[in-house]
């Protein structure tokens, strides 16, 4: 069972995002679920959930430039036109927009059910579209997207109780499969050996690596 609430935006409000608000931005607009039963009953009466997977593309702010949010919201219409069901069916669970930035005791239990928000969903969409980081200036893509622990957790929790079937990489036009091949998932399921920011940043003022 979950171990804090699953909270989604609906897609039709999604589609008219401009930049990606933080969670206590658009509480009121989110959509709650506490038990995995509701979610599934959901999904069975024709309502697709979509867990979109990114790349952060700074370290203080998930999208400084909002390259990310065009292409997200191009990936919830083509899960809507995939799916045969209009915006508003679609249930959208983005990190920062699902997941509490400023009640870190609630935060903590909504990361640790990372792996359960992500295997509920059936669609599992990572975004990733060609840019450039904004602190460091390197490119990010769908391989740099492959290279970060917290994705491949992400890509894992998914894969490990629902395999491939339901897992896309958007491209703006259309959805294809995640992983074309097996090299591509097994580089993906390594979680362990995949990069992290607080890593990266030599863990200032003695700050727990993510990987604890």
């Amino acid at each position: 069972e979950f171990q804090a609430h699953f909270c989604v935006l609906p897609g039709d409000k999604f589609v008219g995002l401009q930049k990606i608000p933080y969670h206590e931005d658009v509480r009121d607009a989110l959509m709650i679920y506490d038990r995995q039963a509701e979610v599934l009953q959901e999904i069975n009466a024709g309502s697709p959930f979509v867990f979109l997977s990114h790349q952060w593309l700074a370290y203080d702010d998930p999208d400084p430039d909002g390259v990310h949010v065009a292409a997200m919201r191009s990936a919830v219409e083509s899960v809507s036109k995939h799916a045969g069901v209009p915006l508003e069916r679609v249930r959208v669970w983005l990190d920062v927009v699902s997941i509490p930035q400023k009640n870190t005791g609630e935060q903590k239990l909504a990361m640790a059910s990372l792996p359960t928000f992500a295997a509920v969903c059936n669609y599992f969409v990572v975004v990733a579209p060609e840019t450039v980081h904004a602190d460091t200036d390197c490119k990010c893509d769908a391989v740099s997207y492959r290279r970060r622990a917290w994705c491949r957790a992400e890509v894992m929790s998914c894969w490990a109780r629902n395999g491939t079937g339901d897992m896309y990489l958007s491209t703006n036009q259309t959805l294809e499969p995640l992983a074309p091949s097996n090299d591509v998932l097994a580089e993906s399921l390594d979680v362990f050996s995949g990069e992290l920011t607080c890593c990266s940043l030599g863990h200032p003022n003695g700050c727990l690596c993510d990987r604890e």
